[in-house]
């Protein structure tokens, strides 16, 4: 297979990429913030006095500190991916590439949402007034 051919594969998985991880950040967080509506609601409905149900607010908290931490090192990682399209247009004289910026902010935005979230969340496990 011809060099340009390779190239235009690689381009083409850079963007069959990007657009899997893009969905895929959106999916995770509407299951986050559908999971952790759903546990907050039922949390804050039931009287926890003396019981051990804020251990429920667990879940919100880890999972949302690893969807953080998840977005971050995507974020990070990402760089990679942008430098290779980048060279690949130059390489392939194309006029205008695509651009990753949207998943950048997709998931800057999920780390510090899921970040205030969680601290959220543990305030509420924390807090004896609810």
């Amino acid at each position: 297979m011809e060099q340009s051919q390779l190239n235009w594969n690689r381009y083409i998985t850079h963007i069959d990429l990007y657009k899997f991880y893009f969905d895929l950040m959106i999916k995770l967080n509407v299951f986050f913030y559908g999971i952790t509506g759903a546990i907050l609601s039922f949390y804050l409905s039931k009287d926890a006095n003396g019981t051990n149900l804020e251990y429920v607010l667990f879940l919100p908290i880890f999972f949302g500190l690893g969807v953080a931490a998840l977005s971050i090192y995507g974020d990070i990682t990402l760089k990679y991916s942008k430098e290779d399209i980048n060279n690949l247009v130059k390489e392939m004289d194309i006029k205008i590439g695509v651009k990753t910026n949207a998943l950048n902010y997709v998931m800057r935005f999920s780390a510090f949402f899921c970040t205030v979230t969680s601290v959220v969340v543990s305030y509420f496990f924390f807090s004896n007034a609810i």
